[in-house]
C-alpha cells in the first residue's frame, strides 16, 4: 500500500470551525473517488494547518488523484501543498476500517486496566461488553473491541495498588445506545445513570466495571469530531 500525505500551511486565514466543515466535505467526497482505500484529514490544535492524509492501491491512483478537479480546487483556494509519498504496511481486516497514518506519529489503540481479578473481569468486558478476546496469560488479558481496531489489556494488579484508578474513564460508542443498555439492566448490570442527553449533544450513560472504574456508553456520531454548542441545562 502507498499513501499521500498532502499539507497547507494556512496561517490565520482560516477559523477552526471552516476548515472543519471543509474537511468533513473532503472526506465524504474522496471516499467515493475510485481506487481510493481510505482517507482522513487532520488539523492543529490551533486549527491552522489543514492536512490530507491519502491511502491508494496503485501509483496511477495517486496521479488521478492529484489532476482530480477536487484537488484543482483546493490549489485554487489553499495554494501549492507541501507533498509527501510514503509507504504503509498492509493492514488486516475491511480497508474501510482504516486510515493512512504516517509512520512517524502516535496512534492512540490500547488501554490497559489494572484489575484484582482477571478472570472476573474478563468476563465482564467479554460477555457484557462483547469484546472479543485475544489471548490470556497467567495475570493478564487482552482484547478486542467489538467495534474498530482498539484493544483492551487487563492486567492484575499488584498489592497495594489503589483501584479504582482516579481520573480515568473508559468510553464504548454505541448506535443503538437504549437498546444495548437495556439488554445489559436485564443482565444485571447496574448503571448510575441511565441514557441521559447531555448538555453537549452527546447522550450517556455511566456504569462501573467490576473493579469500579468508571465506563461511559454514548452515541454522539460526527458530533465527536465538532466543536461543542452546549445548550442550556
Amino acid at each position: 500500500m502507498h499513501a499521500l500525505e498532502l499539507h497547507w500551511d494556512l496561517g490565520p486565514r482560516f477559523d477552526e470551525e471552516s476548515l472543519r466543515r471543509r474537511i468533513e466535505e473532503r472526506r465524504r467526497i474522496h471516499e467515493r473517488l475510485d481506487g481510493l482505500i481510505a482517507g482522513t484529514f487532520l488539523i492543529d490544535a490551533a486549527g491552522r494547518r489543514y492536512g490530507a492524509f491519502t491511502l491508494w492501491r496503485e501509483e496511477a491512483d495517486a496521479e488521478r488523484f492529484l489532476a482530480s478537479p477536487l484537488h484543482r480546487e483546493d490549489r485554487d483556494a489553499l495554494g501549492d501543498p507541501s507533498l509527501r509519498r510514503f509507504d504503509v504496511p498492509a493492514f488486516v481486516g475491511p480497508a474501510s476500517e482504516h486510515v493512512a497514518v504516517p509512520p512517524d506519529r502516535p496512534t492512540l489503540n490500547h488501554a490497559m486496566i489494572y484489575v484484582r481479578d482477571v478472570g472476573r473481569s474478563l468476563e465482564f468486558y467479554e460477555k457484557r461488553l462483547g469484546c472479543r478476546r485475544i489471548e490470556t496469560m497467567d495475570g493478564y488479558a487482552r482484547l478486542e473491541s467489538p467495534g474498530g481496531r482498539t484493544t483492551i489489556g487487563l492486567h492484575l494488579a499488584e498489592k497495594g495498588r489503589k483501584l479504582p484508578s482516579e481520573g480515568i474513564r473508559l468510553y464504548f460508542e454505541v448506535d443503538e445506545l437504549d437498546r444495548f443498555c437495556s439488554a445489559l439492566r436485564e443482565a444485571g448490570v447496574a448503571f448510575f445513570k441511565d441514557p441521559t442527553d447531555m448538555p453537549w449533544g452527546w447522550r450517556h450513560a455511566y456504569l462501573r466495571d467490576p473493579d469500579g472504574h468508571e465506563i461511559s456508553l454514548y452515541r454522539a456520531g460526527e458530533k465527536r469530531f465538532r466543536t461543542t454548542e452546549m445548550k442550556p441545562v
